[in-house]
This record gives structure tokens, sequence and C-alpha cells, in this order.
């Protein structure tokens, strides 16, 4: 292998001004080394266990600065805009809130000597059929998601295949094959929920996530390599657009809040302070009252039931004393 150290100026906001980022610049490589790792730039998981780790990437550089105090980033896309959006490093912006509604598990795929962000061992429900899957890759470089053959066959019996037949949808055979169909036409697709038991995590992505409109059709966003691995996929921007996805390089996680919130930049740069309650968002609140409010009607219920039992039983014991007095007095007589 030839190469140079290199170095490119970066700026970042008011936080980091014509930084140095060192890099190895890779001239020409030779086909017989292994190369287990080079260098990570951007926000590609590395090995710790590599000497060179912990100094490579945008990440660890900037922790080395002392901008930030961990190894956190989270991606979050705009609503408005499904290729627009934020990174925001070392900082959790949900930790305002409790940890109920988080969800998250080890994300980390080791494949060939590369690490990649990714879960594993998940089942898939897609109406009455579910796939077991292995690798879940998370690249928010892709602008669609990216499935197998196995996929494609479901959803094109559950929903294409008539419309095809009624000249409405259309298949496209390429490097990636993928579905598009007319204007008029509602791609009504059941849920598809995804399931890890072992982490409690789940998500789902439903028809709103995967169509885009484009020049009087419209397109599904999971196509499908027929090179891949049935127990393999690829979620691109339809599924991180829908949550935030914060990635932890420390503890080798990634995971998510089961809302999303439009956050402010001033919300962003905020700090919570020490010893703040966390609160529950908005859009549960209104379930945690009702939990409230079933858990107080139930007590007036067993409150109620007791004393119905004790007058009953009182009840009952008066009744049994007047019949041992009337017995008495009839004896005497």
């Amino acid at each position: 292998m030839n190469g140079f150290n290199s170095s490119d100026k970066i700026t970042i906001g008011k936080y980091l001004k014509n930084y140095d980022l060192e890099f190895l610049l890779i001239k020409q490589e030779n086909s017989n080394t292994k190369i287990t790792f080079a260098g990570s730039l951007g926000f590609k998981v590395v090995d710790i266990g590599e000497p060179t780790a912990l100094t490579a990437g945008l990440i660890y550089k900037l922790n080395q600065k002392k901008l930030i105090d961990n190894h956190k980033f989270t991606l979050i896309f705009n609503k408005d805009n499904n290729y627009e959006g934020k990174i925001i490093i070392g900082k959790n912006i949900y930790e305002k809130y409790i940890d109920d509604y988080y969800r998250h598990g080890h994300c980390i795929i080791d494949l060939d000597y590369d690490y990649h962000w990714g879960w594993s061992d998940f089942e898939v429900t897609m109406k009455r059929n579910q796939i077991k899957l292995y690798y879940v890759y998370l690249k928010p470089e892709n602008g669609v998601i990216i499935a197998s053959n196995q996929f494609k066959n479901l959803l094109k019996k559950e929903f294409f295949e008539q419309k095809i037949n009624e000249k409405k949808c259309y298949e496209s055979n390429a490097k990636y094959d993928f579905f598009y169909c007319d204007d008029d036409i509602d791609i009504n697709i059941e849920n598809i929920k995804f399931l890890n038991k072992k982490h409690n995590l789940t998500f789902e992505i439903n028809k709103d996530d995967l169509v885009y409109y484009y020049y009087g059709k419209k397109y599904f966003l999971i196509v499908f390599n027929k090179n891949l691995m049935s127990n393999t996929i690829y979620l691109g921007i339809p599924f991180l657009k829908k949550y935030d996805i914060i990635f932890d390089q420390d503890s080798r996680h990634a995971g998510f809040y089961n809302f999303k919130i439009d956050f402010k930049e001033e919300e962003i740069d905020d700090n919570k302070e020490e010893g703040d309650e966390k609160i529950i968002p908005e859009k549960f609140q209104k379930k945690e009252n009702w939990k409230i409010f079933i858990i107080i009607l139930m007590f007036i219920i067993i409150v109620l039931f007791i004393y119905l039992i004790f007058y009953l039983y009182r009840d009952m014991r008066r009744k049994q004393v007047k019949a041992f007095i009337a017995g008495f007095e009839y004896s005497e007589i």
C-alpha cells in the first residue's frame, strides 16, 4: 500500500473554525494486503480495538479538542424536506424526556473485518407474513430502502400484481427492481412492522413513508436487489426521516424515541440543568392521564366493593342475631 498523511480544513458553525482534519490518503493499494483499518471519515463506526481508532474520524477529533464530552451523534431529517436536516454531535437532544419511550439495541455489524451501523435478529411482519432478518443496516446515504426478492414477492402478491394486471402499476427490472403506479392509485399496503424481542426494539413503516410522487407517477421507495440475501435489509431515508436516530459510539448502541419533535435551534443549544425532572412528551400525556384516571377508578371500585361486602355481612349478622333472639324468646315461653 502506498499513501501519505493529508488533512482538510473544516468549519462547523461557531464551534470549529478552519480545523485541520487529518486522514490517510491512499495513493496506491496493494491487492495482497489485508486492510483491517485505514482511518474513518465522517461518522462511520470503527473498531475500538484498533490502536488508531480513538484518533480517527471527525467525532473523535471533536472529542480530543474538548468540544464534546462523548461520542454520540443524532441524525434529524426535516419534516418538510426528506433530504435535509441536522447532525447533532455530542448531545442527546431528547435528554429532558423520560426514557420509557426510548428503544435501542446493540448496533454494530461485523462483516469481513469491516464494521457497520446496524441491528440484528429481527422478525418482520407484513400483513399475515413473517420474514426473519438477521442483518438490518442503517444507511443514511440511501434515499430508498433496499430489500431482497423475498420482500418483492410478498409485496407483489399482496398488492402490486393485481394493479399490474390492470395496467395501473408497473414493475421495472434493472440493477434494482422497483414498482411505480399511476397517480390516481392509492398504494394502500399494510404497515411493515419490525420487532427485536431481545432488546424490545420495535418500529414500523407505513405507506406514507414509502410513496414518492414524481412527474405524474407514484414511486414505491423499497427497491429490490436480486443478489441481496433474504435475511438482509438496508434502511435508508424513508426509515431515518421517521425517527431521530441516536448513535452512541461509546456503548455501541443506536436507538430512538417513539416520538419525533420539531426542535428549534435554541432548544438544541439549551443545556438541561442537573436535577430537572424529566417530562412526558405531549403526545403521550393524554395516555398517561388515562392511566391515572383508570387507577383512580379501580381504587374507587375496590373501595366500593369492600364496603358492599362489609354492608352485606353486617346485614346478614343482624338478621342472624334477630333470629336467635326470636328463637330464644319462643323457648322461654
